[in-house]
């Protein structure tokens, strides 16, 4: 157990170390040795990728720091050109960070904060997250965001969260906000951000009447509207400005 504890360090304290010294000039080989190096203590590749020990410093708050559920659900991952199907991930979106639930050989189970560096893409609760790097260069949007939409143009969606430093009666441990929604539609290499269905229907000034009648017969409500509704809605609108 003392061997499977000093390895466990070691791993938490070698990987950043070389993630940062060696892992642009070559991190697949790097990564490769790792792999190597650790599979005797973990029992999946899961955990084998960039992570870090994560820690919830506001566990009593009221709410949660979590994408949809605070509960570990399946997701799919790309990281480093290799895809992963796992059970138990939350995405912290007030931090930005991905935890993945693993379980070792013993049967301990521990969080592990991925490393945000080496993931290229992954899919939870029907929704497709990217890089916002690969979409806003000048980094004004950062961690995450959803792809909602992609063809003559791209619409992706913020999903923020913060930490309420407001201690009451009722939560004296501080809470956690609603989830704020941000979208933007990102047209001949330009981000738009979209507030409300007025912002939408500008964005395509020549069809606002269709796109009216469309979302009303629809029954479409660009505020309240489902991952699935915008898409359909999105998808529309694309075939129109195609016209």
């Amino acid at each position: 157990m003392i061997r499977l504890i000093y390895l466990f360090i070691v791993f938490l304290f070698f990987f950043p170390l070389v993630s940062l010294t060696q892992v642009k000039t070559d991190e697949k080989a790097i990564l490769q040795t790792l792999l190597q190096y650790t599979s005797g203590v973990y029992g999946s590749d899961e955990a084998l990728i960039n992570g870090f020990a994560y820690t919830h410093s506001n566990d009593q708050a009221d709410g949660n720091p979590y994408f949809q559920d605070d509960i570990y659900s399946h997701a799919s991952l790309s990281i480093c050109d290799k895809i992963f199907e796992v059970e138990s991930l939350k995405y912290d979106i007030v931090n930005d960070k991905l935890i993945l639930l693993v379980t070792l050989k013993s049967g301990a189970k521990f969080p592990i904060q991925l490393n945000n560096e080496f993931i290229q893409q992954f899919d939870f609760f029907q929704s497709n997250f990217y890089p916002a790097t690969k979409f806003f260069p000048a980094k004004e949007v950062k961690g995450f965001v959803d792809l909602v939409y992609s063809g003559s143009f791209m619409f992706v969606t913020k999903y923020k969260k913060e930490f309420v430093k407001m201690y009451t009666k009722v939560d004296p441990f501080g809470k956690y906000s609603e989830t704020r929604i941000n979208h933007y539609l990102i047209r001949d290499g330009s981000a738009k951000r979209i507030k409300s269905r007025k912002n939408l229907l500008d964005s395509f000034a020549p069809y606002q009447k269709d796109i009216s009648r469309y979302m009303k017969s629809n029954k479409i409500k660009f505020r309240k509207a489902t991952h699935q509704q915008l898409a359909q809605l999105l998808s529309y609108c694309d075939e129109l400005s195609k016209k």
